[in-house]
């Protein structure tokens, strides 16, 4: 289609176990770039209008995206984890 990817490897949850495989990652001309496709993705994809119906709210907004954004089984705990230890919450506007 055009659009420039990176081959990657990366790990996948299959059925509660993790698996080491290849795939393709976008390539983007700059950050800024990146987190405009990001935030696209999130916003207009309906697959995440659960999440995004409480974006305002950050913990639910990641619990929200459990099962739906990556293959994890436990992605919504680890980022609240992470969001917690990095004291994120400062932030918030």
């Amino acid at each position: 289609n055009g659009t420039n990817c990176t081959l990657c490897w990366t790990h996948e949850d299959y059925h509660g176990k993790w698996v080491k495989i290849q795939a393709y990652f976008q390539d983007y001309d700059s950050i800024e770039s990146a987190f405009l496709a990001h935030a696209f993705l999130l916003s207009k994809n309906p697959r995440y209008a659960k999440a995004m119906a409480v974006k305002n709210n950050p913990e639910a907004f990641a619990a929200a995206l459990t099962g739906v954004y990556a293959t994890d089984p436990d992605y919504g705990n680890k980022l609240i984890t992470i969001m917690r230890q990095s004291k994120l919450e400062q932030y918030d506007v």
